[in-house]
C-alpha cells in the first residue's frame, strides 16, 4: 500500500467500464477514491463493488440528491448498502431532505452542493435572486446545521466561506471540483483554480477529472498534482502561522 494517498478524488464520468477499472488498478493506491456520477446510473450500484475489487480505495457516489426527503432517505440507504463511502446531496434541496440522507445511514459521509462551478455570478441571480457568494453562504449555514461531513463548493468561494464571521466552518470538510492544473482546459467549468490556490484556500480534497482519466501517463499527472498539493500546504501553513502570530 501507497503511504502517501493524495486527497483526490478522481472523477470517472464518460469512461467505459472496462477502462475505469483498468484505471483503478493502475492508480486506486494513490488516491482517495474515485467519484461515480453517469458511471453509477448507467451501471447501477453493482459499479461501487466492481471498482473496490479492481483497486479503488474508496467509492464516492455523486448522484446530488435533490427530492423530497423520504426519497432521498430511500435512495441514501440504497448508496450505504451498495458499499459507497461517500454521496452528495443538493443543498438547495433544504434543511430537511439533508437531514434526512445524514439519518438514514450513519455510515456514509454526506456532502452538500451548494452552487455549481458550472454557474457564474449572473445565472447564479437568475437561478437562486442573490449575490454568488451570499447564495454560497446561505446554502453552506443550511448544510452545517443538518449535520453533513462537507461541502462542496468552486475552489473560487474558499476562502470567502472559511473566513466568513457569519460562518464557522470547523470540522466541515471541503471538496472542491472545478481543478486544473496551470494552463489546463477549462471543459465546462467556468470558476477553477489550480490544485496549488484550491489547496492553499482551504480545501480539503480535491476533484481531478480528465486531465487524468484522458492521459496515457495518468500517474505522471497525478505527480504534478502532487506538487501542486505540497506548494499549496505550505502557503496554507504559512499563512496559519501569520494569522496566530508564530510567525
Amino acid at each position: 500500500m501507497n503511504p502517501k494517498r493524495l486527497p483526490i478524488y478522481l472523477a470517472l464520468d464518460g469512461m467505459e467500464i472496462s477502462q475505469c477499472l483498468q484505471l483503478c488498478g493502475k492508480i486506486g493506491d494513490r488516491i482517495t477514491g474515485v467519484k461515480a456520477n453517469s458511471l453509477w446510473r448507467k451501471q447501477g450500484a453493482s459499479i461501487a463493488s466492481l471498482l473496490m475489487h479492481a483497486g479503488a480505495n474508496e467509492v464516492f457516489a455523486d448522484l446530488k440528491l435533490h427530492d423530497i426527503p423520504n426519497t432521498v432517505a430511500n435512495d441514501t440507504k440504497d448508496v450505504a448498502e451498495a458499499g459507497a463511502g461517500v454521496l452528495t446531496v443538493h443543498a438547495s434541496g433544504g434543511l430537511e431532505m439533508m437531514q434526512a440522507a445524514v439519518k438514514a445511514s450513519p455510515g456514509l459521509r454526506i456532502l452538500a452542493v451548494t452552487v455549481l462551478t458550472s454557474l457564474d455570478a449572473l445565472a447564479v441571480g437568475k437561478i437562486y435572486a442573490g449575490p454568488l457568494f451570499g447564495v454560497a453562504l446561505r446554502l453552506a449555514r443550511l448544510a452545517l446545521t443538518a449535520g453533513v461531513w462537507g461541502l462542496v463548493c468552486s475552489p473560487e468561494d474558499l476562502l470567502f466561506l472559511r473566513m466568513s464571521s457569519h460562518f464557522d466552518p470547523d470540522g466541515l470538510q471541503f471538496v472542491t471540483p472545478g481543478v486544473r492544473l496551470p494552463q489546463g482546459n477549462t471543459h465546462d467549468q467556468k470558476r477553477v483554480r489550480t490544485p496549488f490556490e484550491a489547496i492553499r484556500d482551504g480545501a480539503d480534497y480535491l476533484v481531478a477529472g480528465r486531465e487524468v482519466t484522458t492521459s496515457s501517463q495518468p500517474l505522471e499527472v497525478l505527480k504534478r498534482y502532487e506538487e501542486e498539493i505540497e506548494r499549496g500546504l505550505e502557503e496554507r501553513a504559512l499563512a496559519e502561522r501569520i494569522i496566530s502570530g508564530t510567525t
